[in-house]
């Protein structure tokens, strides 16, 4: 669902809810759940969100639950983002969160504290874009690189991560040191990574458990 097209969306989750509850037999335990891949990309997430909220409630009281398996949000300028203190970032059972922020500081620390709203996720996205002069030093302040790390430690079912933020040369240790969870899949792509971030992927406690571990365009040929 995008939150770019003011039309109504095709699938009315709403209506579906309700022709099935009227089909199914008198009395009998309704266990449906209905499971979304949502991308919201515009300057109304707030206001999408907390629609999504007020569907899941109706769906949820005709006996279906709604999960959402992931979310992908689009952060062009933090104003418009789901900043609401009071919103409940857990009300649609996120297990998947990916979020592609313009890589100028304050719209990093704005992404970083969000992703810490967001506690339960078992898959992480976080990829930066903007200018390479913007990209390859975002990471050089050190309250980025802080609330980077921060926002990984507080996820504590993290399974599976993808890195997308270039300046990450011989930070992985820090960015990664305080995860919790081994990780099943990590992937590093364009990274700028060295050779100790080398010796931390050996060495970590994540060397036992991943299955798929992705560092294309890193130049690491270039670091013998």
């Amino acid at each position: 669902m995008s939150s770019e097209d003011s039309s109504e969306p095709d699938f009315d989750l709403r209506n579906f809810a309700e022709r099935y509850k009227t089909e199914l037999l008198v009395g009998k335990k309704l266990n449906f759940t209905i499971k979304l891949d949502l991308i919201l990309d515009s300057f109304n997430l707030l206001e999408q969100y907390l629609k999504l909220i007020e569907i899941k409630r109706d769906v949820n009281e005709h006996g279906f639950e709604l999960v959402v398996d992931k979310l992908e949000l689009t952060i062009h300028e933090k104003k418009y983002c789901v900043q609401s203190s009071g919103l409940d970032f857990e009300a649609l059972k996120i297990m998947g969160l990916g979020i592609f922020f313009n890589a100028n500081l304050n719209e990093a620390m704005y992404t970083f504290n969000l992703v810490n709203k967001f506690s339960n996720v078992l898959e992480l996205n976080l990829s930066a874009f903007g200018q390479e002069s913007y990209l390859s030093c975002l990471l050089d302040h050190t309250c980025a690189l802080d609330a980077l790390s921060n926002c990984l430690t507080e996820l504590k079912h993290l399974k599976r991560l993808r890195l997308n933020i270039p300046g990450c040369k011989n930070r992985l240790s820090y960015i990664l040191a305080n995860l919790t969870c081994p990780l099943e899949y990590l992937n590093l792509t364009s990274c700028g990574l060295g050779e100790q971030d080398m010796d931390f992927l050996a060495n970590s406690m994540h060397t036992q458990s991943i299955n798929n571990l992705v560092l294309s365009n890193n130049d690491l040929g270039n670091q013998c």
